[in-house]
């Protein structure tokens, strides 16, 4: 009787207990499953920070190429300074020596003028010698020869001192022209250098915010990097436990099947008791 209970017993719990195990063996599948899935999203993700990181990599490789582009370009605006201030000088001086031109040449106009007068004079003097000697008679004639030639050195230089008047005026307003084209040359000039200057500011601004983005870029790169090493310690953390749910899924199907080789035994342990209650 006490080998029927127990075997009874033994038949009971192996029945009850191997319902337990299967439910445990199907939630252990589905678990790996679940592992397996989500394995499959951390890859991706991992997959995901790693081209962020080589983007952010490129990203700060052009940065910096841009901030040297820019530097490179200060440097050239810093030239082209330098060049303009002396063109500027160049200019300035120039204008200088043109107006002192200019001043000599109305030096030059008062010089003629009185040469004029002096001509003027001398002609009027000549004519009056002309008339004094006609008035002479023979004896003024030779005196009247030079008259003559006096008042034809008169008329000639009159003439001459014309043509140099009409040469300085020319030469003065060809002057005046010209010193207003270095006047309009000194602003366009300083104008080209106030717009030099700004766009070295820019270029300056540009590269303060090029630093800002460089550094900013640096971080992204580093903490994607940090993420892409979380993510395969992650990525090994999810395999290793996929592992191990497989494992305890497999373990579970062998225990189930001990416990379905148990009831076997129990059955037929029972069935020999009941058999042998028989005889």
């Amino acid at each position: 009787m006490q080998v029927q209970d127990a075997a009874n017993q033994v038949a009971t719990t192996t029945s009850t207990n191997e319902a337990s195990i299967q439910t445990l063996s199907a939630e252990a599948l589905e678990q790996a499953r679940s592992i397996s899935i989500a394995l499959g999203l951390v890859q991706e993700m991992a997959h995901a920070v790693q081209t962020v990181a080589h983007n952010a990599a490129e990203a700060e490789m052009a940065v910096q190429q841009a901030a040297q582009t820019v530097e490179i370009g200060d440097e050239t605006m810093n030239r082209t300074v330098v060049g303009i201030q002396g063109i500027r000088a160049t200019v300035a001086d120039t204008a200088k020596k043109v107006k002192h031109l200019g001043e000599s040449s109305q030096k030059i106009s008062k010089v003629v003028e009185l040469i004029s007068a002096f001509a003027a004079q001398t002609n009027m003097l000549a004519l009056n010698a002309s008339i004094e000697a006609s008035r002479a008679g023979e004896e003024g004639r030779g005196f009247a020869v030079v008259a003559n030639e006096v008042r034809g050195l008169a008329r000639q230089s009159a003439e001459a001192t014309e043509e140099i008047r009409s040469l300085i005026s020319s030469i003065q307003s060809e002057t005046n022209e010209v010193v207003a084209a270095m006047e309009s040359g000194i602003e366009q000039v300083v104008t080209g250098t106030k717009l030099v200057d700004e766009t070295r500011q820019s270029l300056t601004n540009i590269t303060m915010v090029s630093a800002q983005i460089s550094k900013l870029v640096e971080a992204i790169a580093q903490s994607t990097v940090m993420q892409s090493q979380a993510s395969e310690v992650v990525t090994q953390t999810m395999k290793d436990v996929a592992a191990i749910a497989e494992k305890t899924s497999t373990e579970t199907t062998q225990v189930s099947s001990a416990f379905e080789q148990l009831q076997q035994v129990a059955q037929a342990l029972q069935k020999s008791v009941n058999q042998f209650k028989v005889s």
